[in-house]
């Protein structure tokens, strides 16, 4: 995953935040708040836990009508599959999800 920096770990520290879900009503709220869970775990927790990644688990629902699948939200905040060869439909009723968070970091400290 980071052969670029040398690195071949297959597993790394990460933060996870599950099944994230906004009311229709509350129009931009998921936005607002994948905005927030970034830049908090990238300025608060990255630095004080040793995370390099943020997961979720976007949501894939074949038994629905129409069928859902969030995981295009997330990969237009650069989110990129754990597993993109995983095949359709996953066994369980999502997609896990990740982001680099060394970006934001990096962005962050040029700011200081």
């Amino acid at each position: 995953m980071l052969r670029s920096e040398n690195v071949e770990y297959s597993t790394f520290p990460a933060v996870k935040i599950g099944l994230l879900a906004a009311d229709k009503r509350a129009r931009g709220a998921g936005k607002r708040l994948l905005y927030w869970a970034i830049d908090y775990v990238a300025t608060t927790l990255a630095p004080r836990l040793g995370v390099r990644f943020l997961t979720v688990d976007a949501a894939y629902d074949t038994d629905s009508d129409p069928h859902y699948d969030i995981s295009s939200y997330y990969a237009s905040f650069g989110f990129e599959y754990a597993i993109p060869d995983e095949s359709l439909p996953p066994s369980q009723p999502f997609r896990t999800m990740f982001v680099d968070l060394k970006p934001f970091i990096d962005a962050e400290s040029e700011l200081a």
